[in-house]
């Protein structure tokens, strides 16, 4: 996606786009540094099923501003969008694991976190590699 998105700003300073690219880096985890324990806490306080889906519900929206910045060529809507994002990302991991507890015996719990794991980075690797092609047709 870097290059796609390299060509699409056509940034005329290389240094300038690889300052923005790695800031949307930043935006998404500077702010899960502190997130996930408050997260935890929510979690405690309101139940899984409800910071399921608000998490879940951040996640969406995050990513739907993000692309509506990257159509309007907009750095600042696109970095607000991965702000937004990453509110809901590695709290929606915590969320997971309550459920994992929730619904694993003590002896499966590794297993299932594990597999739960597994598939958010299967997920993210058939995205670093189905984006760019779906990026590219025309």
């Amino acid at each position: 996606m870097h290059n796609l998105l390299k060509k699409r700003f056509g940034s005329s300073s290389n240094f300038d786009f690889e300052y923005v690219f790695n800031l949307m880096y930043s935006v998404y985890s500077l702010p899960n540094i502190i997130l996930p324990l408050i997260g935890g806490i929510l979690i405690f306080k309101y139940g899984y099923r409800i910071m399921f889906l608000v998490f879940g519900f951040c996640v969406l929206i995050g990513q739907l501003i993000f692309a509506m910045g990257c159509s309007c060529k907009s750095i600042t809507i696109m970095l607000i969008g991965r702000t937004i994002f990453g509110f809901g990302g590695e709290s929606l991991n915590t969320t997971q694991f309550s459920v994992i507890l929730q619904w694993f015996a003590p002896n499966e719990i590794a297993f299932a976190i594990g597999l739960c794991l597994s598939s958010a980075r299967l997920g993210n690797v058939l995205n670093d590699v189905i984006s760019p092609r779906i990026a590219t047709v025309k």
